[in-house]
């Protein structure tokens, strides 16, 4: 739904979503869904994937592709 969330009386602007890396692991991608918007957190180990910012213009490229279909 789109209804508005609020906490002590403050509108819910913008979330964003954080997590951290587990060992082993070189990527972590947190969701987090509010009224019509779905806002991403990417956390990644910088010797695996030195460039996490082209990986976050990579996923918003493909959203906006599929908003095209």
């Amino acid at each position: 739904s789109d209804r508005s969330l609020y906490f002590h009386g403050a509108k819910l602007r913008a979330a964003y979503p954080m997590s951290t890396l587990m060992p082993g692991c070189a990527l972590n991608v947190t969701l987090l869904r509010h009224g019509n918007q779905l806002d991403f957190g990417l956390v990644a180990s910088r010797e695996t994937i030195p460039d996490v910012a082209a990986l976050a213009s990579y996923i918003e490229d493909a959203f906006e592709e599929l908003d095209k279909s």
